[in-house]
């Protein structure tokens, strides 16, 4: 067995015709000469290609004008070899190429063998040695020319391949040039061996996978919030098999801004689906509950090991939800009392489920109540509650301003409204604490109400302990009525000639807005 000389250009060649090729698969003649010491290779011949789903094979009329051309010198070499490419599947000769070679080699005995896989950029020639493939170590080829192949690598020969540095070749011999007859005979020839190699085809994407990947997916276009869904495909075909199959979606979450439902959409994502079961074509992911918020955009991709892809449409999973609103922002509660306010549940997306109401906990002496506890939606339907809000009448019990977030929960969705509850306050004071007068004189008593948290109720008073022969009145200071968050009122106690002389504790009392207020004070009559 002589050696190699390669040019550069052949790959290149070759693969323009891999990128130009819509599956990356590629086949052709090897083009050269035989010399006194080496097999030069040194251009490649393709044509008319027929393919389908499954094969790839030159057309006998192809064939023919490439052996026309050698006969009228517009191609200048003979046929000593052919080239397929593997995509993504690796470099080897199955036993339907070693009967090509044989075939071929039956013509001339130095046909070389080329095999190409254009996505791992691995290539291997081969050659017969008792009716079977051995490949050509790298020291046995010798490239030439200006083309860049520096990307390209053989790969390593597995144990159980056989190569010719073992083999003792036989004293080399200058060949001749192909005779007309031969190569009319050879065109008969390669007619043959493009149907063998539409054999190896079939029988290689029947062992690899072929064509580009199927994806057969059932479309899911509606889902509930917050239930996690599940997208499952069924993907076949491919060079070399199936690479991965990855999901890409957008999921969108629903908002409420001024009593308005909008939809905020998040970036899209991407996720590997994984097979259902070893060895099986049916891959499966599942979009967490956690995601399931509003609507979602989907579609699935699948690779094949050459890097060809196949894609779905992108496909809208209406996803069925609520929305939970107060009738009103705010309620005045006021200690001792309670205040109602509607709360309204409404259908998105066709909804049609059961919602139960729940709150956050309230601050101490406040109790909530939502009657009913439960609604159950309909399709495009609202439903309502009324929410009571009870503050004790206890010394205790908050007063102020706070946020009752009141939930509406159906499964694993939960949404929720806030009403703002207030809790007025008031209180009071009263100076001086002691006041001394003579009988018949009038004692006078500052009272200072301050009020917050919008109180505005009523307030009336009370005086208990005066002796007899005493009276009092509340009255305006210069009979005006300051509004605003402080008050100051006269307590005025009127004193006669008979009352008795001594020291009095006097109680007063305030109450409104469910408070009830008290302060002591004394009065000494001399």
């Amino acid at each position: 067995m002589v050696s190699l000389k390669v040019s550069k250009n052949i790959f290149e060649k070759i693969m323009k015709q891999v990128n130009e090729s819509p599956d990356k698969k590629a086949i052709g003649v090897l083009i050269g000469k035989m010399n006194k010491e080496y097999l030069v290779i040194d251009d490649v011949a393709s044509g008319e290609i027929k393919r389908n789903d499954s094969t790839i094979s030159l057309t006998p009329n192809a064939i023919a004008k490439i052996a026309d051309k050698i006969l009228k010198g517009e191609i200048k070499g003979n046929i000593v070899g052919w080239y397929h490419t593997h995509p993504g599947y690796g470099i080897f000769m199955s036993e339907i190429d070693e009967k090509t070679q044989n075939m071929l080699s039956q013509f001339y005995p130095e046909a070389t063998a080329l095999v190409l896989d254009p996505i791992s950029k691995e290539y291997r020639f081969y050659v017969l040695n008792d009716k079977k493939s051995l490949p050509i170590e790298e020291n046995k080829i010798e490239f030439f020319g200006s083309g860049n192949i520096s990307e390209w690598k053989t790969p390593s020969i597995k144990k159980s391949e056989k190569t010719f540095l073992s083999i003792q070749p036989s004293p080399p011999s200058v060949k001749k040039p192909l005779s007309k007859k031969q190569v009319c005979a050879l065109i008969l020839t390669l007619i043959l061996i493009a149907a063998l190699i539409s054999g190896f085809l079939i029988w290689g994407y029947g062992r690899f996978g072929g064509g580009l990947p199927l994806i057969k997916h059932t479309p899911v276009t509606n889902a509930v919030v917050g239930s996690s869904i599940t997208l499952k495909a069924e993907v076949t075909g491919g060079v070399g098999g199936i690479a991965n199959v990855t999901v890409y979606y957008e999921w969108s979450k629903f908002v409420k801004a001024n009593s308005e439902i909008s939809s905020i959409q998040m970036p899209w994502k991407s996720a590997l689906m994984l097979l259902v079961a070893a060895g099986g074509n049916e891959y499966a992911y599942t979009i967490p509950s956690s995601e399931v918020l509003g609507d979602i955009d989907y579609f699935i991709v699948a690779i094949d090991k050459a890097g060809n892809k196949a894609s779905t449409s992108i496909q809208t999973i209406k996803v069925a939800d609520f929305d939970v609103s107060s009738s009103t922002n705010s309620i005045t509660v006021y200690v001792g009392g309670s205040a109602s306010a509607k709360i309204l549940v409404k259908s998105i997306n066709g909804f049609s489920s059961k919602v139960k109401f729940s709150t956050a906990t309230p601050p101490y002496g406040i109790s909530v109540i939502i009657n009913p506890s439960e609604v159950s939606l309909s399709s495009g339907g609202t439903a309502t509650a009324i929410v009571t809000v009870s503050a004790q009448s206890a010394s205790g019990t908050f007063r102020g301003i706070f946020n009752l977030e009141i939930y509406g929960e159906s499964g694993e969705a939960k949404h929720s409204t806030i009403l703002t509850v207030i809790v007025p306050n008031l209180d009071f004071s009263i100076e001086p604490k002691t006041k001394t007068i003579s009988k018949g004189e009038s004692a006078l008593y500052t009272i200072m109400l301050t009020s917050s948290f919008n109180f505005t109720a009523d307030i009336t008073f009370s005086l208990t302990g005066l002796p007899e022969g005493a009276s009092w009145e509340i009255v305006l200071p210069q009979n005006k009525l300051n509004l605003g968050n402080s008050i100051n009122l006269i307590l005025k106690i009127d004193t006669t000639s008979k009352v008795q002389s001594g020291t009095y504790n006097l109680t007063i009392t305030a109450i409104g807005g469910g408070l009830k207020l008290q302060e002591t004070i004394t009065l000494i009559i001399k």
